[in-house]
């Protein structure tokens, strides 16, 4: 006997539609809206190449290195876009891995990642191990007490900042980023080099001499 997931076969009510799809993928779980990149970076690809000719299969490590091209270009330029294409990074880095991903049951023979006979495994535990902050500083007593006082400096120049934006003396960060992060910075800078506490009056007269300078 059919068992269905939902829906009564025997019922004439409206709304008691049966279905029998226990246990099959859920579809509207997936951020269909977050593919608009990814698919037009692929209809870019038809435009260059050709329709589906990424779906003839290559070398992964093809597909691998533009993957890392693209989040290396993201992550450490903070370049946002692909310059030819238009389209963000990511999308690109989704699109090779899609690519990727289709390879590993459609072409297999393209599969030239390092071999196992390299070795590469016996890293990692060395690869996952934690850094230990604690023994660092046990064997550099001097960094630890610079550590402190950035850290403490930071803390203070948040605390004062955010003092000025209740009372109205400083917009928010993201609605002038430059002048606001200059002065962030500069207020730092002041209370690592002469370790004082930045109050909320010196951050007042700062900004009342930029306005006069500007």
């Amino acid at each position: 006997m059919t068992e269905y997931a939902e829906g009564d076969i025997r019922s004439d009510a409206k709304g008691s539609g049966a279905r029998a799809n226990k246990g099959k993928i859920d579809l509207t779980l997936v951020p269909m809206l977050l593919l608009g990149g990814v698919t037009r970076v692929f209809m870019g690809g038809c435009l260059k190449y050709a329709d589906w000719n990424w779906a003839k299969g290559m070398a992964w490590g093809t597909a691998m290195a533009c993957t890392l091209r693209h989040l290396f270009k993201w992550w450490y330029l903070h370049e946002e876009n692909d310059p030819e294409s238009g389209e963000h990074h990511l999308d690109h880095a989704l699109a090779n891995i899609f690519m990727m991903k289709h390879y590993t049951r459609a072409y297999p023979e393209g599969d030239n990642r390092p071999p196992t006979s390299a070795l590469f495994a016996v890293w990692m535990e060395d690869f996952c191990q934690t850094f230990d902050e604690e023994a660092y500083f046990r064997r550099n007593p001097e960094i630890r007490e610079a550590v402190a006082a950035r850290r403490a400096a930071e803390e203070r120049v948040a605390q004062t900042q955010e003092t000025l934006i209740d009372e109205g003396l400083m917009a928010e960060i993201d609605t002038e980023p430059q002048s606001e992060s200059e002065l962030r910075a500069e207020l730092l800078e002041d209370a690592i080099r002469y370790e004082y506490k930045p109050g909320v009056d010196e951050v007042r007269d700062l900004r009342a001499e930029q306005e006069e300078n500007f």
